[in-house]
């Protein structure tokens, strides 16, 4: 019969209605998918290991309502070691066993996996509500590894109420492409933030070295005249003695700090030199020694020729 009617009362059993007539007669006002009743209806989550956990909510499949009323745990099989695949969690009408339930639809082993397809024929009915990336060896999933594909119309949807389903497959491309394009520029601000960051220190480590040798080099030209020249080289060579005897440093690390000191480490002690002026603006060459529980100074004062004295230095030694 090409015309059909729904329902009227039965006359002695002249009206006997099937599962399916119902089922074909709410599919026309309700459509396919989760009745998004909050964000979490229906929704997949890591749990322990290779199992996934699919939360409270229900759905409607082809005029067959599907209710969960507890977090459901979903095991998946264990990784492979050599490839990849991706697993479909489905929400499966199954017409031969007369029930819908949650199911696991294991993926193809694969270098470039791909989420297998939906079962939707005279036998089943599915929609998917998450794909899982089972990436080779791995021993457990994280939410990371799950993608919610239940605003894809094309593979589940949102149950809007009478007659239509919305449409939410281009909402939910949108938002993936958006997601991609705010990783990927993410990635490249902290990229460039972080290569800013490496060309500046080192431009300001360069500059306090360079100010450092160039201090050094004006301490010198104070004592390029001969008697200091002499001085200078008794000095160099009784510190150079001194330095190997009481300091220890022959083999030692050195570091330019951000303060402008130095610090020149053995594994005896650690020697750390600072620059400065005294109270009547010479300039000073401070050196704090420390050898296990003793701290040594020598402060190195230059002074400058006067009307009646030539060019000095003066070294002071005290144990702190």
């Amino acid at each position: 019969m090409a015309e059909t009617s729904f329902p009227y009362g039965s006359v002695n059993h002249d009206r006997r209605y099937k599962s399916s007539d119902f089922r074909a007669y709410y599919a026309l006002f309700l459509g396919n998918g989760v009745f998004y009743n909050n964000s979490d209806a229906l929704k997949v989550n890591e749990g322990d290991g290779m199992t996934v956990m699919l939360s409270i909510g229900n759905a409607f499949i082809e005029g067959v309502g599907y209710r969960n009323k507890a977090d459901l745990a979903l095991k998946l099989d264990t990784a492979d070691g050599a490839l990849s695949r991706i697993d479909r969690i489905v929400i499966r009408n199954d017409y031969k066993i007369r029930d819908t339930y949650a199911a696991v639809l294991k993926g193809t082993y694969s270098a470039q996996p791909q989420a297998p397809a939906l079962t939707r024929n005279a036998d089943a009915y599915e929609i998917a509500v998450a794909d899982v990336l089972v990436a080779k060896g791995v021993a457990s999933i994280t939410q990371a590894d799950i993608t919610d594909t239940r605003l894809n119309t094309e593979l589940c949807g949102i149950v809007t109420g009478l007659v239509q389903q919305a449409d939410t497959t281009a909402i939910f491309n949108q938002f993936e492409a958006y997601l991609e394009d705010f990783k990927a520029q993410y990635i490249a601000d902290i990229m460039d933030w972080t290569s800013n960051e490496e060309s500046g220190m080192t431009e300001w480590e360069n500059t306090q070295r360079e100010a450092f040798l160039a201090w050094v080099e004006e301490i010198k030209q104070i004592l390029n005249e001969s008697v200091a020249g002499n001085l200078q080289n008794e000095i160099e060579a009784e510190a150079f003695t001194a330095f190997q005897r009481h300091y220890g440093l022959v083999n030692s690390s050195t570091e330019f700090m951000p303060d402008g000191s130095i610090v020149v480490t053995n594994e005896e002690s650690t020697l750390t030199v600072t620059k400065g002026t005294d109270e009547s603006g010479n300039k000073q060459i401070i050196e704090q020694l420390e050898k296990g529980i003793d701290i040594y100074e020598k402060i190195t004062t230059f002074l400058p020729a006067t009307d009646t004295e030539n060019k000095t230095i003066r070294e002071e030694y005290k144990k702190l």
